[in-house]
């Protein structure tokens, strides 16, 4: 694998960069690894990779990437692993401007590094977490749900459900100042495809999970992409009345504090008529968006092709908005070069899970052995 470029951090162990790209920054650090901004210094990298539509060009550089790494020690979990692969899969299958762009997946010594493209306008969690814009107008609020809607119809119609949509997974691609905001869709590392088969474990952030999760309705994938449009329900709610603000419901608090009677009659009643708070004022037709988008009982909840039809959701929206969408996935699901190439991806993961690992059980013992190796062997 040639030489590596350490990232040193004093909170966690070192990552080693795959050669061929220079680090910058941290930009997170999570439970499923850290995320670091990069340059591809590589002389036959992927510069001259289309620039997506609209963004600035002051702030855009091909060459400037983002990089998840996760630790390969990490990787010798298989529920992790198979986290990792899911990711990979829904990303490199995924090819629409309002999800991130994938790259490349590579190896380093000690992570395997997922290359994805670098939105560097920040997260809507930064920007509703701001001094000054801790809420947005309901035209700009709405603006960014059409580009989210967009992407996630996209997703559902190829086969996927993202089942973690919040603020912090909404990214945006740098604009010049004046135009409208950029949205991208990230994070697929809970994804499920047609192809997956029941579903048997609740994964998401609480607050933002339809209420059919926390009881175990929500077994099949059809199921879960509807479960999705509940969660961005709650981010356009928070666009409009702030991060601190969540719908009242039974499935917008910590499982161990449900009231599972309650939830039962929220989940099987009739239509609920959501209290919306007194801080601000929103249009008649975005009250009614709200109410038929939040519905506990999914079958009450709108579908996503009564979202496109919905008089507040249709506002300023492209007539060829829809349209666009059903042509980008007909002109892909024909093209055999974006099927997955799980053969490939298989080795990698392969070849990323220490043998040492691989021949004994995923407990500390190890875990901490290869740790101490991987720093004793830069």
């Amino acid at each position: 694998m040639g030489s590596s470029r350490r990232v040193a951090n004093a909170d966690s162990n070192d990552v080693l960069l795959p050669e061929g790209f220079e680090f910058t920054k941290r930009l997170g650090q999570g439970g499923q690894g850290t995320v670091v901004l990069a340059k591809d210094i590589r002389s036959d990298s992927a510069v001259e990779r289309v620039k997506p539509l609209g963004l600035d060009p002051a702030r855009y550089d091909p060459r400037r990437v983002a990089i998840k790494c996760y630790p390969r020690v990490w990787l010798a979990d298989p529920k992790r692993r198979n986290q990792v692969r899911r990711e990979i899969r829904s990303l490199k299958f995924l090819q629409h401007p309002h999800i991130i762009g994938f790259r490349e997946v590579l190896l380093s010594r000690t992570h395997l590094c997922l290359v994805i493209d670098y939105a560097a306008g920040g997260s809507l969690f930064d920007v509703l977490c701001g001094k000054k814009t801790q809420i947005l107008t309901e035209s700009v609020a709405r603006r960014l749900f059409q580009q989210l809607i967009t992407g996630l119809d996209y997703a559902h119609h190829r086969g996927f459900t993202n089942r973690d949509i919040k603020p912090d997974n909404i990214l945006f691609y740098p604009v010049p100042s004046g135009k409208n905001p950029m949205l991208v869709l990230c994070d697929f590392g809970l994804s499920r495809r047609d192809t997956s088969g029941m579903i048997t474990t609740m994964e998401g952030t609480c607050g933002y999970l339809a209420p059919e999760l926390f009881s175990g309705q929500c077994k099949t994938v059809d199921q879960a992409k509807h479960a999705d449009l509940y969660s961005c329900g709650v981010v356009l709610y928070q666009m409009l009345f702030g991060l601190a603000q969540r719908p009242i419901g039974p499935g917008n608090k910590a499982r161990s504090h449900i009231d599972m009677k309650i939830m039962r009659s929220w989940l099987h009643g009739d239509f609920k008529e959501l209290q919306l708070p007194d801080i601000r004022s929103v249009s008649e037709e975005c009250k009614d968006f709200l109410n038929r988008i939040l519905q506990p009982n999914p079958r009450n909840r709108i579908k996503t092709e009564d979202i496109w039809m919905h008089p507040w959701f249709r506002t300023s929206l492209s007539d060829e908005a829809l349209e666009w969408n059903r042509s980008l996935l007909e002109t892909q699901q024909s093209d055999p070069s974006l099927l997955c190439c799980d053969g490939k991806l298989e080795a990698l993961l392969e070849e990323a899970c220490p043998v040492q690992v691989k021949s004994r059980t995923c407990g500390l013992g190890p875990f901490k052995k290869l740790a101490r190796l991987s720093k004793s062997n830069p």
